[in-house]
């Protein structure tokens, strides 16, 4: 899970969770959204088991 409230970004992965500043918005793009492969990640081998995506943090994120 990755959280971003223009203050911080909040990365949750198996239950691993980490923080990094991350001030400011984030900017509007013309560019699609790509999940687990783009032009520029080819190379990405794995499984992707659950996707959400949320205009606000959900509660039961909340951390």
């Amino acid at each position: 899970k990755v959280m971003h409230d223009e203050n911080k970004l909040d990365l949750i992965v198996n239950d691993i969770y980490t923080e990094r500043w991350a001030i400011g918005k984030i900017m509007d793009t013309q560019s699609n959204l790509y999940i687990g492969k783009s032009d520029k990640f080819q190379s990405f081998k794995g499984y992707i088991d659950e996707i959400a995506v949320f205009a606000c943090r959900p509660k039961f994120i909340q951390t």
